[in-house]
C-alpha cells in the first residue's frame, strides 16, 4: 500500500487537476451541432455552428467584432480566427493558419496568415443526373 500511496502522488503531481484548464469558452457565445471542439480558446460573441472539428485552436471574437464559423468546419492544431471574420461552410482551416477579419467563402481551403491568405476552393463531386 505504501508503494501505491507513492505512485499516486508522483503522477498527480505531474497533472493539472483542474478540469477545463485547457479550453474556454468566452459569453455569450452559440454552439450548436459541432462534434469535436477541444483544447480551444474562443472569445465572446462567437457563433460556431456544426463544425466538424475544431480542436487546439484560438477562435478571439469580442461583442464588437464577433466571428461566425459555418456548418462542417475542420480547423487543423494551432490555427487562429481574430476579429470580424466570416468563415462559410465545409471549410477546411489549415494547420498555423492566421486569420483576422477576413470573409472566407463557403467550399474553401485556407493556408497562410493574414493578409497574404491562400484560399482555395474544395472541388466536391458533381451528382450524377437522372436518367429521366
Amino acid at each position: 500500500e505504501p508503494l501505491q500511496e507513492k505512485l499516486k502522488e508522483f503522477t498527480q503531481s505531474r497533472y493539472d487537476s483542474r478540469r477545463g484548464y485547457y479550453g474556454t469558452v468566452g459569453d455569450k457565445c452559440v454552439i450548436k451541432n459541432s462534434s469535436i471542439i477541444k483544447d480551444v480558446r474562443i472569445g465572446d460573441c462567437c457563433y460556431i455552428k456544426g463544425a466538424s472539428k475544431i480542436k487546439n485552436v484560438t477562435i478571439n471574437s469580442s461583442d464588437k467584432e464577433p466571428t461566425q464559423i459555418g456548418e462542417n468546419v475542420i480547423m487543423y492544431s494551432d490555427s487562429k480566427i481574430l476579429g470580424a471574420a466570416r468563415v462559410g461552410d465545409n471549410c477546411i482551416i489549415s494547420a498555423n493558419c492566421y486569420i483576422k477579419d477576413d470573409e472566407i467563402p463557403s467550399d474553401s481551403i485556407v493556408f497562410g496568415q493574414h493578409p497574404n491568405l491562400l484560399i482555395k476552393p474544395v472541388k466536391r463531386p458533381v451528382p450524377p443526373k437522372d436518367a429521366n
